[in-house]
């Protein structure tokens, strides 16, 4: 048994519509279009923002204990249990702001991903659509040809045999025109 086909082949699907694209004069434009669409990934964005948020909750702990360790100086709380509860309050606190952030991030790249799929899709519904329409133009026009053919009949197709004669033999005995 031979290997099956994927049916949502994306590179088959690239070179159809690249074919298709050229041939309705669409060209090089459109496909670097859908190409750079199809490749664009928010996920590498996301994890950008999701790396660049750890570094920054980093930095604002470290600020944020330094100022407490200020304060708590300040108001005799250093050596005391009270100290080590304001520490892990900043902790909990930053990186709860850090966690949250990540996962309205994490949601809204899922909803870029869902997006991009279906817009793909859409592209693809209308290029097939497209294409369904020129076959059926075709198929149309051909059906009229037939039916066009078909009632002229014999009868038909003499007359245009002598109007053909008839033409010929004018222009014979009537030359120059």
């Amino acid at each position: 048994m031979g290997k099956k086909k994927n049916v949502f082949d994306q590179d088959a699907i690239s070179r159809q519509l690249q074919s298709e694209a050229t041939r309705l004069g669409g060209g090089n434009v459109e496909r670097g279009a859908y190409e750079g669409y199809k490749g664009w990934d928010p996920s590498k964005q996301f994890q950008d923002f999701a790396a660049a948020g750890l570094a920054g909750a980093k930095d604002q702990i470290g600020i944020q204990l330094g100022d407490l360790a200020g304060k708590a100086a300040g108001n005799g709380r250093l050596n005391t249990g009270y100290f080590d509860l304001d520490q892990g309050d900043v902790v909990r606190n930053v990186y709860g702001d850090y966690a949250r952030g990540v996962q309205q991030a994490g949601l809204q790249t899922a909803g870029m991903l869902q997006q991009k799929n279906q817009d793909l899709l859409g592209y693809g519904q209308e290029r097939r659509n497209t294409y369904l329409d020129l076959l059926t133009g075709n198929a149309d026009r051909a059906t009229a040809e037939a039916k066009a053919n078909k009632k002229k009949g014999f009868l038909g197709t003499l007359g245009d045999i002598f109007k053909t004669g008839a033409g010929v033999a004018g222009s014979i005995l009537k030359p120059g025109i």
